[in-house]
């Protein structure tokens, strides 16, 4: 019997995972399979921060009650600074 270490799991494998723990999806095999490789793994845990930080801001950008502008007038919206300026 080996007591080696498993290699890291891969990184889609992981990002897969941490994407269908945070969309409720995971069963229990699964939540059991992300939840030993974060506490196996440093890097994993990073990787994992990182998704949840993504969805967060993508959240927070396109989610319900997010700002919208509105693009309409098509001479303001090539005016890059213009927009900006629209931002309170």
């Amino acid at each position: 019997m080996s007591d080696a270490t498993p290699p890291p799991m891969d990184a889609d494998r992981l990002i897969g995972l941490a994407d269908s723990y945070l969309a409720g999806r995971l069963d229990g095999d699964q939540l059991a399979e992300l939840e030993n490789e974060l506490k196996r793994s440093a890097a994993a845990r990073q990787c994992f921060w990182e998704v949840v930080e993504q969805a967060v801001v993508m959240r927070e950008v396109f989610g319900p009650g997010a700002q919208r502008f509105d693009f309409s007038d098509s001479a303001r919206s090539d005016d890059f600074l213009a927009l900006l300026s629209d931002l309170d």
